[in-house]
């Protein structure tokens, strides 16, 4: 992630990032197009609740556009998304697995 401005009009956060991989896109993509991966960055839009802070870490951002903006709600980091999918697996609940 990178920096997080907290926008006290709308109770929001809005956040960039850098892109590191793309696992699936279902309409436009919301960040700066680059033919190299590691250079591409965006913004999305979280609700302040999610407390995000500036720091480093690996997040799957998954989300949609909504008034123009690409929202998402709070996330965990990527290894405890892995941690809670592969449980959801072993145990029959995962009805739409993200091959990652």
């Amino acid at each position: 992630m990178g920096q997080a401005r907290h926008r006290d009009e709308d109770d929001k956060t809005e956040v960039e990032f850098h892109v590191t991989r793309v696992v699936r896109k279902l309409g436009a993509l919301h960040f700066a197009p680059n033919s190299d991966i590691q250079q591409q960055y965006g913004k999305i839009v979280v609700p302040k609740k999610c407390q995000v802070r500036n720091g480093r870490g690996n997040f799957l951002i998954t989300g949609k556009v909504r008034f123009g903006e690409l929202a998402k709600t709070c996330s965990p980091y990527l290894s405890d998304w892995e941690n809670i999918s592969n449980i959801a697996l072993r145990e029959g609940r995962m009805e739409c697995p993200l091959v990652l």
